[in-house]
């Protein structure tokens, strides 16, 4: 079934009947390559009645003998053997084939007398029969052929109709005989593209299965319609199995139609060397090209260019529209299979010279440098530089790249300017191919010839918190640091230089517990007092808290002065990732100060880039998890992972301990898996903390898989890890509290007190409450009796001055436990206040531990429910809860869909609900049920009529 030509197959079938009625004549159904002529052709023709005569034929470039058209266009016909008159025809060839001879008054009179002949034989039939000659691509008659045709077509007197198909953009099209045939045409005919909902149903035909809208669209959007394409592109879906659904569009942008490269190669073969030369050109410039500089490409003068373009544009194979390129990317690959590989570089050398000595764009030069081999000279270095700062200023990082491995092809020594280039690559390589990055800017010191140099290759190339470096790079650092000298002895710029390479040092030497030592010595003599420090001080005084964090070594209250000192004087804008501030988060949230760094954090997420986001939203997660505010923890991280998408070895790294963190604060399944699934990625193979955390992880999720034995092994593999490298402070990372309590479950119980005690003492050197807390509760658990909910009691004292809410919500879920098993007066009151914290931060499930050692609701449990939510999340939850929807909730608020979704999202997240269902018997139970009145007065549930609450 042919789709959208009905309005032409009517006209045909109009013509048939005029022919029948013995006024005939000449149809033609001109077009573009692919538009569908031929299909309508056959379409028409399966059409015509059994009363009509037919005669068909399809003219080809390769037929070179006289007549050959109308031989096969006649055979059928005429009813008895003519082989006498062919014959008479075939003796006159040679001068029957002359182009001059397309009129039958121009040929030797013996042609004539046999054309004559076969013309009255042919009057005689359709005198007595309707006839009609179908013809496809006339535009390949053979001239013989042709002043056959021309007899025949001025029979308008007699039943006769031919009906035929002219590509146009074809050169024969063009020549003067064609065109004055063409002109004797009673009506033309042009089929246009297809409609989307065409396009779904010709895939439909083709694939044999349902087409999905959406896919149908992208279909229709990349092939314009055109037929050819899209039958094409449905035997390429065809042959790699792909299903015609939307998840599947994008992969028609890519689809490669060999179909369709194949027709249009075959048109691009028996064309002029103007044409083709004009398509190579074109082919290697690309779309937004002048024709001028095409034609000049294609060393045509301004007429031949013009005439080139117009014979490609009415051949279909350009895009409608003044600088468009072509049509589709198989019509391009057609041009490019057309030339040889040395003749395509050479046509690429050629364009790229030209447009760089006309001001072109230093980017369009770039692209076609890329495609070619060889050397080109100083030149191309500079464009190909030039495009990549303008690539990686726009974001494009990876463009930039591209450009500058092709420049490095440029540089024949191995001295400072290939040195530069490798540097500018390493620095362009960071966000995206971070282990390249790290081989080139190793390839780039070794070309350096001063210590000087080297030291500000590093410091531009590697952010201050590169960990798990190849160890040739590590000695390099480590051999700078020791040439620079003390910064002590230095000034000015070498000072800083020095402070900022001891910086990365102490990054490395992170995991070396016999250089973690010598922190608090250096820490000592470096801290600045009340005056502010610089930027290279800020980095070296971050990282060596962090490291005394990390051991212990310098109290919890020391470290939050100088950190938010510091992170006071850090201004905030792009390259978040490449400071040193990251770290400062991580001091801070350890010792449960996070108040500076959320309100910092809030203005760099403002003021920051797009790539700097992602990594922002990663800490303020963690900064939500220390506060208490689990649900916004949850957004955060969510939102770092998918819309951000972290880039860069760094930004990457402490996303990955961060997505750890929440995932096991809050017993969230999905998000450790995928921690687990992006930790054995490439980037953090060389990461010195991840296997640590990775463990820790593993460890709770075999926990709660209530397989105590596995989840022990785990956690005393990460302490293992955490002891070799002398990082002693629990307050990240706290192994020996959850493997004490996986000791206490299979019955050693004194090695489980043992560790416990262990991290109380670490955990009051250090001197954070939530570390405290945190030992003090496991104790409690593990003592049991009196002196047990003694322990815990201290537990919830130490916890009180926390934002850590988390622990304090554990702390008081045990105390209330464990007080209703000694039948204290006081279980209620804590497991009331339990649930109401652990409802205020976001965490229904252990609101529901509370509630069921509580047993019913009570005034008080419904009064904490009501307190948790914000006064619109429990507007919006009041209004869905009458059974309105979503939408129209949004038009009763005046708010859009999107704010109610969030809303809601948080309103079941802080009442533990799974669906409006659950919220609306949660509702139904509050004495704050009853619906919310809107600013206008409006009741939901009369939204239609009405104007307030009955009385």
């Amino acid at each position: 079934m042919i789709l959208e030509r009905d309005a032409e197959l009517r006209l045909l079938d109009e013509a048939t009947r005029l022919a029948v009625r013995r006024t005939g004549g000449l149809l033609v159904i001109n077009g573009p390559l692919g538009s569908g002529k031929s299909a309508l052709l056959q379409a028409y023709r399966v059409r015509l009645p059994e009363t009509v005569l037919v005669g068909s034929a399809a003219a080809s470039p390769f037929d070179d003998y006289p007549f050959a058209l109308a031989r096969q266009l006649l055979d059928h016909v005429l009813p008895d053997p003519v082989p006498d008159l062919w014959d008479a025809l075939d003796t006159a060839a040679p001068s029957t084939c002359a182009p001059s001879r397309c009129r039958l008054s121009d040929h030797r009179p013996e042609v004539r007398e046999a054309v004559g002949q076969l013309v009255a034989r042919v009057r005689t039939i359709a005198a007595r029969t309707p006839l009609v000659l179908v013809i496809d691509d006339l535009q390949w008659v053979d001239h013989p052929s042709l002043s056959l045709l021309n007899e025949l077509a001025g029979d308008a007197g007699h039943h006769l109709l031919v009906v035929a198909t002219v590509s146009e953009g074809e050169i024969t099209a063009d020549r003067h005989f064609v065109r004055e045939f063409i002109s004797r045409a009673v009506r033309r005919l042009r089929p246009l593209p297809l409609s989307a909902q065409a396009v779904c149903g010709l895939l439909e035909q083709r694939l044999g299965v349902h087409c999905h809208p959406g896919f149908a669209k992208v279909c229709h959007e990349e092939t314009r319609g055109i037929p050819l394409l899209v039958t094409a592109s449905a035997l390429e879906l065809s042959v790699q199995g792909v299903a015609p659904l939307a998840r599947n569009a994008p992969l028609l942008r890519k689809l490669g139609l060999s179909h369709a490269r194949a027709r249009f190669l075959d048109y691009l073969r028996v064309q002029p060397d103007s044409v083709l030369e004009y398509a190579r050109a074109l082919a290697v410039l690309g779309p937004g090209s002048a024709p001028e500089a095409v034609g000049e490409l294609a060393n045509l003068n301004e007429s031949q260019s013009a005439a080139a373009r117009q014979a490609l544009h009415l051949a279909g194979l350009l895009a409608p529209g003044p600088g468009k390129g072509f049509v589709h990317r198989s019509a391009r690959d057609a041009v490019e299979k057309s030339m040889t590989g040395r003749s395509h570089h050479a046509l690429i050398e050629r364009s790229a010279v030209s447009l760089y000595r006309n001001g072109g764009s230093c980017e369009r030069v770039a692209d076609l440098l890329l495609k070619v081999p060889t050397r080109q000279g100083e030149w191309a270095r500079e464009a190909l530089y030039l495009a990549a700062e303008a690539a990686v200023e726009r974001g494009e990082r990876q463009a930039g790249a591209r450009y500058l491995r092709r420049a490095l092809l440029e540089v024949s020594d191995e001295g400072a300017a290939r040195a530069h280039l490798l540097l500018d690559l390493a620095v362009t390589e960071q966000d995206g191919e971070p282990r390249a990055a790290l081989n080139d800017l190793a390839h780039a010191l070794s070309l350096f010839p001063s210590v000087q140099e080297k030291a500000e290759a590093l410091v531009r190339a590697l952010p201050v918190l590169s960990n798990g470096m190849p160890d040739q790079l590590c000695t390099e650092i480590r051999d700078v640091r020791t040439r620079l000298g003390e910064p002590e002895r230095l000034s000015g710029t070498q000072r800083d230089l020095a402070l900022r390479i001891e910086a990365r040092v102490h990054f490395l030497d992170c995991a070396d517990p016999a250089r973690l030592a010598a922190v608090q010595e250096r820490l000592d003599a470096l801290t600045p007092g009340s005056r502010s420090p610089t930027s290279a001080e800020r980095e070296l005084l971050a990282v060596l808290l962090y490291s005394g964090m990390l051991t212990g070594g310098l109290p919890a209250v020391e470290s939050v002065r100088l950190a938010e000192h510091i992170l006071s004087c850090e201004p905030v804008g792009p390259g978040h990732a490449r400071t040193s501030v990251p770290v400062l988060i991580m001091t801070l949230a350890a010792a449960d100060a996070t108040d500076a760094a959320c309100s910092w954090l809030d203005a760099a997420y403002d003021h920051g880039d797009s790539t700097d986001r992602g990594l922002i939203r990663a800490e303020q997660a963690l900064v939500f998890l220390r506060s208490g505010r689990l649900g916004d923890a949850k957004d955060a991280i969510d939102e770092a992972l998918a819309v951000h998408a972290p880039e860069g070895a760094v930004a990457m790294s402490v996303t990955a301990l961060i997505t750890a963190a929440v995932a096991m604060e809050l017993r969230d399944r999905a998000l450790a898996e995928r921690f687990l699934v992006d930790a054995d990625k490439d980037p953090y193979a060389n990461d010195v903390c991840l296997p640590a955390v990775r463990d820790l992880l593993r460890g709770a999720m075999a926990a709660a898989d209530r397989n105590p034995r596995r989840a022990l092994e785990f956690f005393l593999d990460c302490g293992a890890r955490l002891e070799r490298q002398g990082w002693t402070n629990p307050s990240l990372l706290p192994w020996r509290t959850s493997a004490a309590v996986m000791h206490h479950r299979l019955g050693a119980t004194d090695r489980a007190l043992q560790l416990a005690e262990e991290e109380l003492a670490r955990a009051e050197a250090w001197g954070a409450p939530v570390g405290i807390g945190r030992a003090l509760r496991v104790l409690g658990l593990l003592t049991g009796g009196r002196q047990g909910i003694a322990l815990t009691r201290q537990a919830v004292d130490a916890l009180e001055t926390t934002n850590h809410r988390l622990e304090l919500i554990r702390s008081l879920l045990q105390l209330g436990t464990q007080e209703a098993a000694a039948g204290g007066e006081e279980a209620r009151h804590h497991l009331r206040r339990c649930r109401r914290i652990a409802l205020e931060c976001g965490a229904p499930h252990l609101a529901d531990r509370a509630l069921s050692r509580l047993g019913e609701r009570d005034e008080f449990d419904l009064a904490a429910t009501r307190s948790v939510l914000t006064p619109g999340e429990r507007r919006i939850a009041q209004l869905v809860a009458t059974g309105l929807s979503n939408r129209d909730v949004a038009e009763l608020c005046e708010i859009s869909l999107r704010a109610v979704e969030k809303h809601l999202t948080h309103a079941y997240r802080k009442l533990g609900v799974r669906g409006r269902s659950e919220l609306t018997r949660l509702l139904s139970e509050m004495t704050c049920a009853e619906p919310a009145l809107h600013p206008k007065g409006i009741y939901p549930g009369r939204m239609h009529g009405g104007t307030g609450p009955q009385s």
